[in-house]
């Protein structure tokens, strides 16, 4: 692309290589995506075989349905990357292919008169909103295809008469990923605007405009039936714009309409492209308000638009401000304006640096690097079919599928995430199907185990009742039954089924009262057999420290801390760890393990309860000036009469007895009860320290008056000279 503007070429380049360097980064993610398994396994599918499934050759339940194909490119392209470098491997070749498509935004932004540091920062705003679909998907290839259609539509005439260069373009793109269509629409749009200009003669019109036209729409319509599948890959695309042809599935946000309100920065850059159509109303093209549009309309219909959605806006503003002056301190002009480059390419690192910092923070989720996210697949059930050789039919959860057909090829799993019709009817008809039925239907498919997602507690609770399978392992992410009859390998450990466990759910109360019943050493030996099968399983950890809290056993608070390192961000954010584990260390007086835990609580979850369990166990540690900072910044999130007294009383034995009069004063205006009586006490005692005997006697007068039979009183009394 030319120099649009007389920018000083190397800022412009610098700048342009931190927010394409800071897309790619924004794209290492550990795999979390469900789907990218699915899309390796039939990748592998085809370079074994070297041909395309016209079926579906991984699923029991639909053996053989019609599958209609989008990925046939992109899959075995995926696959052979993988097996070449490993998941790292495909997960920097997927940050490369995101950093070039911001590159090539940048570049179209400048083509139109924008100034490097305006298209990096529009482009880095486009990547803080893009960044939840740069997953470890093929769909990572549309954010260029778009960029590319506004380069061609948007270009000069001689540009969009590269007719091979367009058809090579979107036959390539409709391999990669089916996104394609949207160069038909592109170019039905653009034969509307010429249409238009035709009709009401207008000066933009030329001689072989329309023909242009009616070429590009031929051309992008012939590019994309060159699919294995013909007339049924439109069908599945054009089906699926506006209507969510994972209808049923609704567990992923991919699939729900936009929010707007749940959207801030995608609605403020919509409303910022919009307003760009002032400053471009004189040399305003039609087919730029279509496609602005058209774009809004694709991310309203479903969030996962939002992505490209946000990279079509950004080349809006950008088309919308071509014919734009601009000041010569933005463009850096001149080689005096090196050093004024050189620090906007330092602001716009620090806000690249921030944003990345924000984006990975550990109350998101996301986790930055390469590799598989901890935590997420049934690793654990995989490893145990593994030993055993398992080579049959699987019952699945639908969002483990992808997973369990990569990591077990031999397997014929149930469902997966790929939304065949025929998939998505048995997914409808298991949502209603009954325990009779189930069985029958396992029964018949010769279903030899299931690998369960721990919230799928109906589909647990029937294999639990079934005769003829057995609970075989369980871990935070799944639980795995297989038949009775089935041999694990030698290093896995059966459970032996449970008598008074349920190893699915969230709710631990049943325990409780088994805690403290004649069973109560029986249940304790089944729970540490669970947390010997699963040693790195938060839910059997926690189970096990809850059991022992509900019978006050003085081990409950070193177990919560065991359970709360297998899962932090989980056990504190799901189980309230933090306050359960503050309460039974400190009631056991095991003010490390208290310390410990408050301190990860608050890496995810910054309250006041967590603060004082903080202070409390670091002042009976005397580690004064941390309690202190810990109980100050209890109150400063949430006024409490325990926290300020014994705040107050912590400054009393650290001989500031002015500041503590101070704190116990200021908690008498509000409190009431037991925290009033203690506020009393302590500012009588602060009183008698600043040796101010007339506000000591006052203090202990009213200790008196509203407390008459306080045990406070006879302390006093002794510590009166």
């Amino acid at each position: 692309m030319n120099d649009a503007i007389n920018e000083h070429a190397g800022c412009r380049r610098m700048l342009l290589l931190i927010v394409s360097l800071f897309a790619g980064v924004m794209a290492l993610q550990k795999v979390y995506d469900y789907d990218v398994w699915w899309h390796l396994r039939t990748g592998q599918w085809i370079v074994e075989n070297r041909a395309l499934p016209t079926g579906d050759p991984f699923s029991f339940a639909t053996a053989e349905a019609p599958w209609t194909l989008a990925y046939w490119l992109s899959d075995p392209l995926y696959y052979l990357v993988a097996a070449a470098a490993g998941i790292e491997g495909l997960q920097l070749f997927s940050a490369l292919i995101v950093a070039g498509a911001v590159l090539f935004l940048c570049l179209f932004l400048t083509e139109k008169r924008l100034p490097a540091i305006a298209a990096a920062g529009l482009a880095a705003w486009v990547v803080t909103l893009a960044r939840f679909r740069f997953i470890l998907r093929p769909l990572v290839f549309k954010f260029a295809g778009v960029v590319f259609l506004f380069w061609y539509f948007f270009g000069g005439p001689e540009r969009r008469r590269r007719y091979l260069l367009f058809f090579l373009v979107v036959l390539l793109w409709n391999g990669l990923y089916p996104a394609a269509f949207l160069a038909q629409l592109f170019a039905g749009l653009f034969l509307l605007e010429k249409l238009a200009e035709r009709a009401f003669k207008s000066d933009r019109y030329a001689p072989g405009d329309l023909r242009n036209a009616l070429i590009l729409l031929g051309l992008a319509s012939a590019a994309l039936l060159v699919n294995p599948s013909g007339l049924d890959l439109y069908r599945l695309v054009y089906g699926g714009m506006f209507a969510d042809y994972g209808a049923g599935i609704t567990l992923v946000e991919e699939q729900q309409a936009l929010v707007w309100t749940a959207h801030p920065g995608f609605a403020a850059l919509a409303a910022l492209s919009a307003a760009t159509f002032w400053f471009g109303r004189r040399r305003l093209r039609l087919l730029t308000p279509m496609v602005f549009v058209l774009f809004l309309v694709l991310a309203a219909g479903s969030v996962r638009f939002i992505g490209v959605a946000s990279f079509a806006l950004a080349a809006v503003i950008g088309v919308n401000l071509a014919e734009c002056s601009w000041p010569s301190w933005l463009t850096f002009r001149g080689a005096r304006r090196r050093w004024p480059g050189l620090l906007a390419a330092a602001g716009l690192a620090a806000v690249c640096l921030a944003l990345w910092q924000a984006t990975f923070q550990k109350t998101r989720g996301y986790e930055f690097g390469l590799g598989v996210k901890p935590g997420r697949f049934p690793e654990g059930a995989v490893q145990q079919l593994k030993a055993a050789g398992f080579a049959g039919n699987l019952y699945n959860s639908w969002k483990f599928g992808g997973y369990l057909q990569w990591r077990l090829p031999e397997a014929r799993t149930f469902i997966d995430g790929r939304c065949l019709p025929d998939q998505l009817a048995l997914y409808e008809r298991f949502k209603t199907i009954d325990r009779h039925e189930f069985a029958r239907y396992l029964t018949a498919n010769q279903v030899q185990a299931a690998v369960l997602d721990r919230q799928d507690l109906r589909d647990i609770d029937y294999f639990n009742d079934m005769p003829g399978f057995r609970q075989a392992a369980a871990d935070d992410i799944s639980v795995l039954f297989v038949r009775s009859d089935l041999p694990l390998g030698a290093g896995a450990a059966s459970s032996g089924g449970y008598r008074y466990l349920r190893p699915g759910g969230y709710d631990f109360d049943y325990l409780a009262p088994l805690a403290t019943g004649p069973e109560a050493a029986e249940v304790e030996a089944e729970l540490r057999r669970a947390v010997a099968g699963a040693p790195d399983g938060f839910f059997e950890n926690f189970r096990l420290a809850f059991f022992l809290d509900a019978r006050n056993d003085p081990a409950a608070a070193a177990q919560y801390l065991l359970a709360a390192r297998k899962n932090p961000a989980f056990a504190v954010t799901h189980f309230g760890i933090g306050v359960r584990g503050g309460k039974a260390a400190l009631r056991a007086g095991q003010w490390a393990v208290a310390v410990e835990l408050a301190t990860l609580a608050l890496e995810y979850q910054k309250t006041g309860e967590h603060y004082f369990f903080l202070g409390a166990a670091q002042q009976q540690l005397r580690q004064y000036p941390a309690a202190e900072k810990a109980y100050r910044a209890s109150l400063d999130l949430a006024e409490n009469g325990r926290v300020r007294n014994n705040l107050g009383f912590l400054l009393l034995e650290t001989g500031q007895a002015g500041a503590a009069r101070a704190v116990f004063a200021k908690g008498l205006e509000e409190r009431r009860g037991a925290d009033r009586e203690q506020s009393l006490f302590g500012l009588a005692l602060a009183a008698a320290g600043l040796r101010d005997d007339q506000a000591a006697k006052a203090a202990r007068q009213r200790l008196a008056d509203e407390f008459p039979g306080s045990p406070y009183l006879a302390r006093l009394a002794a510590e009166r000279p």
